[in-house]
């Protein structure tokens, strides 16, 4: 224990009983508390914050990162600190061009490893971040920048902090403007380093994008694109998230739709579940009144190819011929199998006559019975 080059300080002073009992204990190692407790004696806030780092919560979770006697390396980590970051993480070291400090394995230059804002950890924001390194009044940069004021700016708006394909670390799904011609978009800033765009969302997009220009008559709107927010959805500059997105799909559309966040019944539709919202539904404008980007069965059996082949038979059941699938299943979650809006007894009843169904089965207890046994809910060659 005493052969490391960096001793934690009530091992070096020999204060062993500082965190054991001398004769008998409890705990594991005849701790005084818990690790998390213990630690916290000494380490008052090191874990205060709006967000605390998965590694730092819970009984042990010092010691996921930290030996409690020594080591090697500086603040008793177990390993170098990009090793222990990577070893949960995603190397961010992956392309051409990285970033100095992630080249040099120095994450906590930016990110705090124990507790933070939620915006991944930062020690700072963007621009302060960038700021420590990088001279942000610099003429030269300024100039790159139409005289922006980048003191106020979001660098990873067009930059990865960590490493890219492209030059100057800029994000591999940009804008083109961004690589062609800031000037398409932006106007020279004026004295205070103001931001001036050439004209306004959505009239400024439009310019560009005149696809989306004109919702065809009748079509359903998506609340924030009918408001003109593009922003709401998609950044300006550049994105991990294609198509520009601010956040991945499964996370973006559970901003505003929270009731659908978390599956919580027993059947999940797979599109649901995987967060695959536009599999379905179109961001923009559709036909449909959820936003679907095809009308009923259409949408279904795209994906759902036996019942497409069901629904062709010689005997089709009239609401899956109609592509009326609502009428059966739910769309996201249900209770029953099949996402069923019903009990099948109950769900074949609410349109088949119960004494006709009596007479053709010559008393037998149809009500009482599943259906399906004898009947494809879609259809079949069998009259």
């Amino acid at each position: 224990v005493l052969d490391h080059k960096n001793l934690h300080a009530p091992v070096k002073q020999g204060r062993c009983a500082a965190c054991h009992q001398p004769h008998a204990g409890d705990l594991p190692n005849l701790l005084k508390a818990d690790t998390e407790k213990l630690c916290a004696t000494c380490h008052k806030d090191i874990v205060k914050g709006d967000v605390v780092h998965k590694p730092a919560q819970g009984k042990g979770a010092c010691l996921s990162c930290h030996d409690p006697h020594g080591a090697e390396g500086p603040k008793l980590l177990k390993k170098p600190l990009s090793e222990l970051c990577y070893s949960c993480h995603d190397r961010k070291d992956a392309y051409q061009n990285v970033h100095p400090p992630v080249d040099q394995g120095e994450c906590t230059s930016c990110h705090n490893p124990h507790a933070g804002p939620p915006a991944l950890l930062l020690a700072a924001s963007p621009a302060a971040l960038c700021g420590s390194c990088h001279d942000l009044k610099e003429a030269a940069l300024l100039g790159k920048h139409l005289g922006i004021a980048l003191d106020k700016a979001d660098c990873t708006g067009c930059h990865d902090p960590h490493s890219s394909t492209e030059k100057r670390l800029l994000l591999q799904n940009l804008h083109p403007p961004v690589t062609e011609d800031c000037g398409s978009c932006h106007e020279k800033s004026g004295a205070g380093g103001q931001v001036k765009l050439t004209a306004k969302p959505p009239d400024l997009c439009l310019t560009c994008h005149d696809g989306l220009k004109a919702p065809a008559s009748g079509a359903k709107v998506h609340a924030p694109f009918a408001r003109g927010e593009c922003l709401s959805c998609h950044k300006p500059h550049g994105s991990p998230y294609p198509p520009m997105l601010v956040e991945p799909p499964e996370r973006l559309c559970v901003q505003c739709h929270s009731d659908k966040a978390k599956p919580s019944l027993a059947w999940v539709h797979k599109p649901f579940g995987e967060k695959k919202c536009i599999q379905c539904h179109a961001p923009h404008f559709a036909k449909g009144s959820a936003l679907t980007v095809k009308q009923g069965g259409d949408l279904c059996l795209t994906c759902h190819q036996d019942i497409a082949a069901a629904v062709k038979a010689k005997f089709a059941h009239a609401p899956a011929a109609s592509g009326e699938c609502s009428t059966c299943h739910l769309p996201h979650e249900g209770k029953l199998a099949k996402g069923l809006v019903s009990p099948p007894a109950e769900l074949c009843a609410s349109c088949h006559d119960i004494g006709e169904l009596k007479a053709k089965h010559k008393g037998y207890p149809v009500t009482a019975m599943l259906c399906i046994t004898c009947h494809d809910p879609h259809g079949s060659d069998q009259g």
